[in-house]
């Protein structure tokens, strides 16, 4: 098994990807993303997100997971722990020979302490986020293990993390 979250993120990329989702409570719906676990063993999960164009998410954080968001497509910025991080809007019609996004597999690292707010433009965006978990938590989306203002109220239903930052 894996070490720590780069050993686990390493491997999946390496691995090509490689799709494991749990039987049960995988997808997740909010406001504005749809969500679905598509990786899980052990304390480790990967959870790719669709993002709707055009909108932005309260900062917020995950307590107990340390995660990495993968930039796969689209126009997303954000930051974290209040600085500005990365805005892809500048990059997303650029290619590499291989066709894809020119920023595909950008990579940022977050503990779970760590607070941050996506911003998403008008193409939306596609991010997968791979995660490790704390014993004792019960695993299912980062967008229930979440503490802040809730994103919209389809979301304040999902949040088993109730507080604001």
């Amino acid at each position: 098994m894996w070490n720590d979250i780069d050993e686990f993120t390493n491997w999946y990329r390496e691995n090509g990807w490689p799709l494991k989702p749990p039987a049960s409570d995988s997808i997740y719906i909010t406001d504005h993303s749809l969500s679905c676990i598509v990786f899980r063993e052990g304390r480790y999960q990967v959870e790719l997100y669709m993002l709707a164009p055009n909108w932005s998410t309260p900062n917020h954080g995950h307590p107990g997971i340390e995660y990495k968001i993968i930039l796969l497509n689209g126009t997303i910025g954000g930051t974290k722990n209040l600085e500005y991080v990365n805005d892809s809007a500048p990059w997303a019609e650029k290619a590499k020979p291989d066709g894809t996004n020119i920023l595909f597999g950008l990579t940022l690292d977050f503990t779970s302490d760590d607070y941050h707010q996506v911003n998403v433009g008008p193409k939306g965006g596609l991010i997968a986020i791979t995660q490790k978990w704390d014993e004792g938590l019960k695993m299912s989306s980062q967008s229930v293990q979440y503490v802040g203002d809730p994103i919209g109220p389809q979301h304040e239903t999902r949040i088993s993390v109730n507080q604001t930052n």
